[in-house]
């Protein structure tokens, strides 16, 4: 569904991982070191794929999922963005997904979470669609 609106299931997914990206900050996750383990891991790809069974996963299944596949890799760190800008970054970075049918690998060499983090305080209050564009161009 690209260049459109989302429909209910992909708004749903959109909020879920937006959700997911905010809770990271409480639990005093390093938000660099998990963004970029997300979007690379197989959990993230399987959001990816329309209708995948993780679509229709509850938050806390997502997340425990996460945290098994990440077992060593993601760490704990007070190097944590705020709760705001983690649920911009995880909606804005599912919201692309959707909007223009890249994957999350190929979204996050475009825009790594460092990228987002500078860009929130401009793009935050911005449509997602024109976010996006935003942010795909000035990497032109």
């Amino acid at each position: 569904m690209t260049g459109s609106l989302l429909n209910a299931i992909e708004l749903a997914v959109t909020q879920a991982q937006a959700n997911i990206f905010e809770k990271t900050g409480a639990m005093e996750l390093d938000s660099e070191n998990f963004i970029r383990f997300f979007m690379n891991s197989e959990t993230c790809r399987q959001l990816d794929m329309n209708y995948s069974h993780m679509c229709f996963a509850g938050e806390a299944y997502i997340m425990e999922e996460l945290l098994d596949e990440g077992k060593n890799r993601i760490i704990k760190s007070s190097d944590t963005f705020s709760g705001d800008e983690l649920h911009w970054i995880g909606y804005i970075y599912r919201y692309w997904h959707y909007y223009t049918g890249e994957s999350s690998a190929e979204i996050y060499k475009q825009a790594d979470a460092k990228a987002l983090k500078a860009v929130y305080p401009a793009y935050h209050t911005l449509d997602c669609r024109l976010a996006v564009d935003r942010i795909k161009e000035a990497n032109a």
